[in-house]
């Protein structure tokens, strides 16, 4: 039962959702700033869109206009770049912990926060 309640998420998430984004970022027609650093994105390649890597947006590449052309992206597998076009932001972003030490010393590595930023 669980199971198959997951898969009906997942499936409508990639339907619905996703289908959604990349409908809403061809139409807006604009040259405005679609990312951030920070920002979670999902990443196009030419397989069906349910096998894309999601990634964070580390920073920004800028060309010689001052338009930002590319970034650099940390996925699951590592760090890589890609061209803003092939980025697809979701609407939530990360924000880094910084290091706490706990009582016995030791230092904890940062954790992600997910926070939904309004568009």
């Amino acid at each position: 039962m669980q199971a198959r309640i997951l898969e009906h998420f997942w499936n409508r998430w990639r339907h619905e959702y996703l289908t959604s984004l990349r409908e809403f970022h061809s139409t807006t027609g604009t040259n405005e700033q679609s990312v951030k650093t920070g920002d979670v994105v999902l990443v196009h390649n030419e397989g069906p869109r349910s096998t894309w890597k999601l990634a964070v947006i580390e920073n920004l590449i800028s060309g010689c206009d001052g338009l930002v052309r590319a970034a650099h992206i940390r996925t699951s597998t590592g760090y890589t770049n890609r061209p803003v076009t092939k980025l697809y932001p979701l609407k939530i972003t990360t924000t880094t912990v910084p290091r706490i030490a706990s009582h016995d010393g030791s230092e904890r590595q940062p954790t992600a926060v997910v926070s939904t930023r309004p568009r």
